[in-house]
């Protein structure tokens, strides 16, 4: 995982609240999303995607730091006590000027200035934000949505063709695993759920997130209806309560031999069988 961490933020945004809805596409972190803004009546868009390009831009600034930063420094320390020779340069603050970027995302990202609301993004940049909004945040909460890779892979071959398989499955792999590490940052401020769980026990799962959430007996009804009705971006007609191995697949040998070495060990973290 690529950290982006020095320096941190301190508590940058102490009184906000966001909830960040995180995991790897077609995990089932739509349905959650929804069922905590229209089951809960929490605000939020249906797509997040702010603080992954905070985290891109940042991660630019970073690098280029890397390169120019020891030279700025340099000329920062010969001007000291010097203003006849002081460069503009010199006066540069890196630390504001990335406080200034997350200012700006942070500004955007609830709809409407909400000091709670729900962030819904499912990609790796996402997970790779964590260490930026763990420190940015010290009010923020996680829920991270996992959903066994051979789903996830099967579901993906029919909403995202133009995506090779291998790619799909070094992408799956890649967020799985990185949330391994990430979860560390935010431990006591995160739950994990399974989209299993979703559509095996909503009612359930409904409750586990309204008490992680400190919400009431009435928002955890609205998730578990939203959970009991909606199946957003559904791409088949098979149960959902039922659990999909490779040999139930349509995956050619190469394909299935593939999933195994590139997700073999993601599955094994995420607690799936092979």
């Amino acid at each position: 995982m690529a950290d982006v961490l020095a320096p941190e933020f301190h508590d940058l945004f102490p009184d906000a609240e966001p909830i960040f809805v995180v995991g790897a596409a077609r995990s089932g972190t739509t349905i959650v999303g929804n069922g905590l803004r229209f089951g809960a009546g929490i605000p939020g868009n249906r797509e997040g995607f702010v603080y992954t390009t905070a985290y891109l831009m940042l991660a630019t600034l970073d690098e280029r730091w890397q390169q120019i930063g020891p030279g700025i420094q340099h000329m920062a320390d010969e001007d000291r006590g010097d203003p006849r020779r002081e460069r503009a340069s010199s006066r540069f603050d890196f630390d504001a000027l990335r406080r200034d970027v997350l200012r700006h995302f942070h500004a955007i990202a609830p709809p409407n200035g909400e000091r709670v609301w729900v962030d819904k993004t499912p990609d790796i940049y996402m997970v790779h934000a964590t260490p930026i909004l763990a420190s940015a945040y010290p009010r923020g909460r996680w829920i991270w949505v996992q959903r066994n890779g051979i789903e996830v892979l099967d579901s993906r071959r029919r909403t995202h063709p133009e995506m090779t398989f291998e790619a799909g499955c070094r992408d799956w792999a890649m967020v799985v695993g990185d949330w391994q590490r990430a979860r560390k940052l935010v431990a006591g401020r995160c739950l994990e759920i399974d989209q299993r769980e979703v559509a095996t026990d909503g009612t359930g799962t409904a409750e586990r997130i309204a008490e992680f959430l400190g919400l009431g007996a009435e928002a955890a009804a609205g998730i578990a209806e939203v959970f009991g009705r909606d199946r957003p971006g559904r791409t088949t007609t098979r149960d959902y309560r039922s659990a999909l191995g490779l040999e139930d697949t349509d995956w050619s040998e190469e394909e299935r031999a593939m999933f195994r070495t590139i997700c073999g060990n993601a599955m094994a973290a995420a607690g799936y069988a092979l």
